[in-house]
């Protein structure tokens, strides 16, 4: 992340939430990115969440200073595609 002021540079590394490895972590990832690639968006259903910012799927332990909570948008591919 890039300060917007400073312009100083800072490297946030989250580690997995208590159960998942980092190759846990990482898997799932690439699975929602595979996900994404089928999504036809003509056809996909959409929805609205209230998520953390720095982490969308709840994967990583968050630490409160750098926690932010905003909407975004997830589509999933019918009938019963991941959201992603």
């Amino acid at each position: 992340m890039v300060n917007a002021v400073t312009g100083a540079h800072h490297v946030i590394q989250l580690g997995p939430k208590e159960g998942m490895t980092a190759a846990d972590a990482q898997a799932f990832r690439a699975e929602r990115i595979e996900e994404g690639k089928r999504i036809d968006p003509q056809t996909c259903d959409i929805i609205k969440y209230y998520v953390e910012a720095v982490d969308l799927y709840g994967i990583f332990e968050v630490p409160d200073e750098w926690s932010c909570v905003g909407s975004e948008l997830f589509a999933r591919k019918l009938p019963d595609g991941y959201w992603v």
